[in-house]
């Protein structure tokens, strides 16, 4: 029997991609959830509509803090999840709850990840019309 290893990843969340992305200034563009979420996730600056910068990234601190217990913890067997010093991101299962899961389901539909769980999230919105 396998047990789950489970992180509980700090990140910075606020302002949340539901208030900067349905503000009525935004409304024709389109691209503002995925703008925001891939400067959140990895740490890309599309916009500067956030303050997080690429060391803020979660994928950062995830490498980073799959690094530090691989090498203090070593019972862990936390190697397990690194395919050198990046994630081994088929050994991982994601998950988030509101918008950590609308970040869970983003960090899926880019990286191919063991299993994706999210628990009332996804929210991502435009108020552009398509013609």
């Amino acid at each position: 029997m396998s047990a789950y290893k489970v992180i509980n990843l700090s990140y910075i969340n606020q302002p949340a991609v539901a208030r900067i992305c349905k503000d009525e200034n935004l409304k024709n563009d389109v691209d503002c959830t995925k703008k925001f979420r891939t400067q959140r996730v990895f740490g890309t600056q599309l916009t500067s509509l956030i303050p997080d910068k690429p060391q803020d990234a979660i994928i950062n601190r995830f490498t980073k803090l799959l690094l530090f217990l691989k090498e203090n913890d070593k019972k862990g067997n936390w190697d397990l999840h690194l395919n050198g010093n990046t994630p081994n991101w088929e050994s991982i299962t994601v998950s988030g709850q509101s918008q950590g899961g609308g970040i869970a389901a983003f960090i899926a539909k880019k990286i191919k990840v063991n299993r994706i769980i999210t628990f009332s999230g996804g929210w991502d919105f435009s108020n552009v019309n398509p013609s």
